[in-house]
């Protein structure tokens, strides 16, 4: 009879353990690390946006502003900004040095990222009265 009334508890208490053991969060390190990873080519376009114009300089709250209303729209599942310190030569060789903001996206090579690109260089050449916006374009390999 004592052998029944403690093997009762005793079977509790592991089935208890046991559940708690099954019902515990995936860590990090429990992941299958086995798992290939999918490696596909994509299209990496960066913008070089100068911010001096005739006024002055392109304020942070001018490129949030621009960033919100004209490239954000065009690339909603996501792109990259930095700001990066830039010089260029002009026709009579004279080195101009500007704060510049810089733009990347990176997306399928069969998507219509060109006519978005060419309206935002327009946009901000327009806006900010810049002869020109430096794109850049590379073929990457795109790990997941």
């Amino acid at each position: 009879m004592h052998r029944f009334r403690w093997s009762v508890p005793l079977a509790g208490l592991f089935l208890a353990a046991a559940l708690c053991f099954s019902l515990s969060p995936v860590t990090p390190a429990d992941r299958d690390v086995t798992a290939p990873l999918v490696q596909q080519t994509r299209i990496s376009d960066r913008l070089y946006f100068g911010r001096m114009h005739p006024e002055g300089i392109v304020s942070d709250s001018e490129w949030a502003g621009f960033l919100a209303d004209v490239v954000t729209p065009r690339f909603p599942q996501g792109l990259t900004v930095w700001s990066a310190s830039g010089q260029w030569r002009d026709s009579a060789s004279r080195v101009y040095r500007e704060p510049t903001f810089v733009l990347e996206v990176v997306h399928p090579a069969q998507s219509d990222a060109d006519a978005a690109l060419k309206a935002i260089v327009a946009e901000y050449k327009r806006r900010f009265a810049q002869e020109s916006v430096l794109w850049v374009r590379d073929q990457v390999n795109v790990i997941d």
